[in-house]
């Protein structure tokens, strides 16, 4: 079985601890470990500034669509990539989706100090990080199959 490693933060250029949760997730199970972000052509948030919203989810699509996992691998996503019903279907048939939550709080503090994400970018950039939170809190809570604590709440 394939575990499907998702992070209930934003994207793996701005989140790093649950990036290092599942390397070290892989590495105690030792199964591989595979980083969805990594496996776009550039970097993501270069590629959301570059090319918007549209051509990087479809680029997202791609990378997700292509993993076609034979042995038990923890994949760690990016923020949205399960809102999209393609990524949530390839990936759900491949695995187990588990939700790893963080206190948000916890989660705005990574983000303040590594720069917002070009879609938090505006005039309340901490409201629009709430509301997305909440939104993708409760759809990855009807996807999970389990859902973790993050190590220490981060």
């Amino acid at each position: 079985t394939a575990y499907e490693i998702y992070q209930c933060d934003w994207s793996s250029d701005v989140c790093s601890s649950d990036l290092t949760f599942g390397r070290e997730l892989a590495r105690e199970w030792d199964w591989p470990f595979v980083d969805t972000d990594a496996l776009l052509p550039v970097d993501p948030r270069e590629l959301w500034l570059r090319e918007g919203e549209e051509s990087f989810r479809q680029q997202e699509r791609e990378v997700v669509g292509a993993l076609d996992l034979h042995e038990p691998t923890v994949v760690a996503t990016g923020g949205a990539t399960l809102m999209d019903p393609d990524n949530l279907s390839h990936l759900s048939e491949q695995g187990k989706i588990v939700h790893l939550v963080a206190d948000p709080q916890v989660i705005w503090e990574r983000i303040r100090k590594t720069g917002l994400p070009p879609f938090l970018v505006g005039t309340d950039p901490y409201r629009a990080f709430l509301k997305l939170y909440e939104e993708r809190t409760k759809h990855y809570q009807t996807i999970a199959e389990e859902t973790w604590e993050m190590p220490d709440g981060k």
